[in-house]
């Protein structure tokens, strides 16, 4: 009999706010705080969601209904005329400036990153009392710069990271699968690390390491779910926000279909979901679509495959739907994300939204002038950071972009995009070539006036012999070889050293339907992280009639737990299993 899978959702917590406040040194647990992007709220601390902000609000409202609030704008890169080629403009680092803008000087390589941010996350405690003094509500002037999220995609990195390191130290490398699905969130698969005698137990205490491990190392607090598949572990993780962590048991699902609404689920909150709805609808007899907004999972799951196929749903997507909506079931695999694996493009973009209706170029020779020069140098403001960017991800990743885009437009249409070959060099001698093509393309523009303007390097191809492997000491610059991708998979091909493991988490159950861990409560409908909304493309591998779909889920619901022996070499002590939480309900507060 094949083994039940054991997945965890871990979703790192009001991440940009977090990353944030670890920055400034704000208590953001019980600080309420959100991070802005010109003026509108882009993430929200728990405490400031309970004064009723969220995301899109504006910052001028809530000074008015919530006057405690600190707002921190992401970090901006600011056009400057006359600025040097080492330099590169920061904002609200305790380093001088105006306004909250200073300078950081900074050396072409895959190292400049590294510097600038470790300057930013180590300042003393006067330092960061000045900068949060500085920054608190300040909104910078979009014309001056565009707004950056590399600092959030370095802390990202580092925490990534961390999680590799323990989970190749608790559970031994090659015993798990880590797929990262945003910024802020990852998904591990633990079945083969678990015994399955005692799989929820160890899976948990597994993700409570990693948990441990990651905030006491890096500063960061985790929320986390493990279930049988992606979707359960990740409704699962909703239910301990911030920083807990729930296993859903086997005999807990039918209560969490019943209360779960449909939309809440992944993959379903956008068309796929409210087509659905339609046929929960048609199914009733009538009535509004907004009626059935609050339909569960289960009432979801009564309605036959046949009768999704009648309404127009073809035979693999009806029979997914009835299986993850019926028993909780789906089959998408977790799929390994490598250490540092790099992103299909390098890209940096700007829409001049709001600009004064002078500024845009209306032909081909105000494109320097407007574009180009001086203050209004944004040609080389995106073209200089995509060229660091690049020269950070050659020695990362050995890859070199083949081929450069320029994506430009005007208001009120799509952008249009032309391609040509990205430019070789270094320094600042690859930034000019790659303002002089963008330049060059710009001039032969058919679409004026130019409102938005983006600079892309794609298509990359491996390059060989990068140099200094192992660098800088993280997993992801460990990678600089290209001799033989495949070897990445083996970094840390340790075994299990973690014998006679003495397991001090204690677990709760709460009328054996969830085993609770963790800081914090777990409570209904905790609130999402700032990428919660992304959706993935769904997987199934449904291909069969329908008696054989018939059979495949009453044996994949029928299916126990097969009780194998623990690998050679790990031992547990017997865990006690609190009998205090007995609960009547699914999830309540401990």
């Amino acid at each position: 009999m094949p083994k039940q899978r054991v997945i965890a959702l871990l979703d790192l917590d009001c991440f940009y706010a977090q990353v944030e406040a670890v920055r400034l040194g704000i208590a953001w647990e019980t600080t309420p705080m959100v991070v802005l992007q010109w003026g509108m709220v882009l993430a929200v601390s728990y405490p400031a969601r309970e004064l009723g902000i969220k995301r899109g609000d504006y910052w001028n409202q809530i000074k008015k209904i919530a006057p405690t609030t600190m707002g921190i704008h992401v970090e901006m890169e600011v056009l400057e005329d006359g600025l040097g080629e080492e330099e590169e403009v920061g904002m609200g680092l305790g380093l001088g400036g105006e306004e909250g803008e200073g300078k950081i000087a900074t050396a072409d390589g895959a190292d400049s990153r590294e510097r600038k941010y470790h300057q930013q996350f180590n300042m003393d405690k006067e330092e960061k009392q000045e900068a949060l003094k500085r920054e608190n509500g300040y909104i910078p002037d979009r014309s001056k710069g565009k707004a950056s999220l590399e600092r959030y995609r370095y802390c990202s990195g580092l925490i990534f990271d961390q999680i590799r390191t323990t989970m190749n130290t608790v559970a031994g490398a090659g015993n798990f699968i880590l797929e990262k699905a945003s910024i802020d969130e990852l998904y591990l698969d633990l079945t083969k690390a678990c015994d399955n005698a005692v799989t929820t137990e160890w899976a948990a205490h597994i993700i409570e390491t990693v948990r441990r491990d990651v905030k006491s190392k890096v500063g960061y607090t985790m929320s986390a779910g493990i279930s049988k598949n992606k979707t359960m572990a990740k409704l699962t993780a909703s239910f301990c926000k911030p920083n807990g962590l729930s296993v859903l048991t086997p005999s807990g699902t039918e209560t969490m279909l019943r209360s779960t609404k449909m939309r809440k689920v992944r993959n379903f909150g956008g068309k796929l979901g409210k087509k659905v709805l339609e046929v929960v609808m048609d199914e009733r007899r009538g009535g509004d679509l907004e009626k059935y907004e609050g339909v569960t999972m289960m009432e979801v799951g009564l309605i036959s495959v046949d009768s999704l196929m009648r309404h127009g749903f073809g035979r693999e997507t009806a029979a997914f739907i009835f299986g993850l909506m019926n028993r909780g079931d789906e089959d998408e695999e977790v799929e390994m994300t490598k250490v540092g694996a790099p992103t299909k493009s390098i890209t940096c973009f700007k829409d001049f939204k709001g600009f004064k209706e002078d500024f845009y170029p209306n032909n081909a020779s105000e494109v320097v002038e407007k574009l180009g020069t001086g203050n209004h140098n944004w040609i080389s403001l995106l073209s200089t950071e995509v060229a660091k960017r690049v020269e950070d991800d050659e020695v990362r990743n050995g890859r070199y972009p083949k081929t450069l885009a320029v994506l430009f437009g005007t208001k009120g249409a799509p952008s249009k995009s032309r391609r040509c070959r990205f430019p070789t060099g270094k320094g600042s001698a690859l930034s000019d070539a790659v303002v002089k093509q963008v330049t060059t393309v710009l001039k032969s523009s058919d679409v004026w006036p130019i409102s938005k303007l983006g600079v892309v390097a794609e298509n990359f191809e491996e390059r060989g012999n990068i140099a200094k492997a192992f660098q800088g000491g993280t997993a992801a610059n460990a990678f600089t070889s290209t001799t033989n991708i495949k070897k990445r998979k083996e970094i840390n091909a340790i075994g299990v050293q973690d014998q006679n493991i003495n397991v001090k988490n204690r677990f709760e159950t709460t009328s054996a339907h969830v085993k609770k861990v963790g800081r914090g409560g777990a409570r209904a409908g905790g609130g999402g992280g700032e990428d919660d909304g992304g959706e993935k493309k769904r997987k199934t591998k449904v291909s069969m009639s329908d008696e054989e779909l018939a059979r495949e889920m009453q044996r994949k619901f029928d299916k126990e737990v097969e009780f194998a022996s623990r690998r050679i070499g790990r031992k547990t002590e017997k865990k006690e299993i609190s009998e205090k939480a007995k609960l009547t309900g699914f999830f309540k507060k401990l």
